[in-house]
């Protein structure tokens, strides 16, 4: 396997770091409200965002689409330059960080920043899951040719049919026991972008489930063992010729 490392260029189009927490039951939607200001410097803008219901009747005559506005559903906020937005659900934060990617110990402090201003008004009563989402998109030539060029357990075609592969979509799910952490892992090919040449996504989902307190310094450790965990699947996925092209 490759060895872990940072890469100057990597191919993450959005990083996501994703909390989610049981509130208690008189929480409010409105209690989120102060944390745009709060957040300001790091997002200007900010956004609420809605809920609702469409009621459709496909009887003959019958009225035209109906929308019921069920309420807010959180608040999104973006930086200036939109690249970074933190979404502050009724469950907890996500933190979306979209290319050109910085790096973790940059995206992982907001992150933290985020959910503490966050604790401070929703008063969470637990963390129930942990979560942390990488999407890569890797340019191909054109034929892809030999996958194995690319990926170190690339599919392969049955018996008797054509050898050449030239588009894919593969996802598994995998446990790590010792860590306690599983892993969404989806590869693909696609062969029909705008720009003509194939795309190779690989995305990979870590997470852990289970109960923490919410202003545990467990919190950090964990999204550091995930990062970790991330790191060790996307360089094992990949081959070292592949990698190269993004030191």
């Amino acid at each position: 396997m490759p060895k872990p490392r940072h890469l100057k260029r990597a191919p993450i189009v959005e990083a996501v770091v994703d909390i989610r927490a049981r509130l208690p039951q008189s929480f409010e939607p409105t209690w989120l409200n102060p944390l745009a200001d709060r957040l300001k410097s790091v997002f200007p803008t900010s956004a609420v965002q809605h809920k609702g219901r469409v009621t459709l009747n496909l009887a003959a005559g019958a009225k035209p689409p109906a929308m019921e506005d069920l309420g807010t559903s959180g608040i999104v906020l973006h930086s200036a330059d939109r690249l970074l937005a933190a979404q502050l659900h009724l469950d907890g934060i996500a933190l979306h960080r979209l290319s050109p990617y910085t790096s973790w110990t940059a995206i992982q402090p907001c992150a933290l920043q985020v959910w503490n201003e966050y604790v401070s008004v929703a008063n969470p009563e637990a963390v129930t899951r942990l979560g942390l989402r990488y999407i890569n998109r890797i340019e191909l030539p054109s034929p892809p040719g030999p996958l194995d060029q690319y990926l170190t357990s690339p599919p392969t075609a049955p018996p008797d049919f054509p050898p050449i592969i030239t588009a894919f979509f593969n996802r598994i799910t995998t446990t790590d026991p010792k860590r306690g952490c599983s892993a969404h892992i989806t590869h693909a090919i696609d062969t029909s972008p705008a720009s003509g040449l194939p795309i190779l996504y690989v995305d990979i989902d870590v997470f852990r489930q289970g109960e923490w307190t919410p202003r545990s310094n467990e919190i950090e450790a964990m999204l550091e063992q995930l990062h970790g965990f991330k790191n060790e699947l996307f360089f094992s996925l990949l081959t070292e010729t592949l990698i190269a092209r993004y030191e």
